[in-house]
């Protein structure tokens, strides 16, 4: 997993090039974030465009964020974070899209725009720390 250990794929905060900036709990809710949209997929048999937005949406966060995290200045960590950042607003905005075609109700709406509220304002967060603000 992630950071876990000396496996683990992504910097952790004490080895790392972005001081205590770890990507980890970023990654875990891109994670969860990424299964919500993998259980709503299931619903879309017969709409393969609106499948593949919400798949490449979804996993652009975290790809984004694992790559930024490789990267050795915190200025290019920024600028994927801020990628990660459009990309769960995107996955919000088809959120919408499918809750105002009726493929998920309102109840799942307000679960996957909640978690997407929240990462977006934790990427906020951690570009915000990595550009020396508060």
């Amino acid at each position: 997993m992630w950071g876990r250990g000396p496996q683990g794929c992504i910097p952790t905060p004490h080895g790392g090039p972005h001081g205590s900036s770890s990507p980890v709990p970023h990654l875990l809710l891109a994670l969860e974030i990424i299964k919500l949209a993998h259980e709503d997929l299931q619903r879309l048999r017969g709409e393969a465009d609106l499948r593949d937005q919400i798949k490449r949406s979804s996993r652009s966060v975290a790809a984004n964020i694992a790559e930024g995290a490789g990267r050795r200045t915190d200025r290019d960590f920024r600028h994927f974070l801020s990628i990660a950042r459009g990309s769960v607003a995107e996955l919000g905005s088809w959120y919408e899209i499918l809750g105002a075609l009726g493929f998920i109700d309102d109840a799942r709406l307000a679960l996957v725009g909640d978690r997407c509220d929240h990462m977006g304002r934790s990427l906020s967060r951690l570009i915000a720390r990595l550009a020396g603000g508060t």
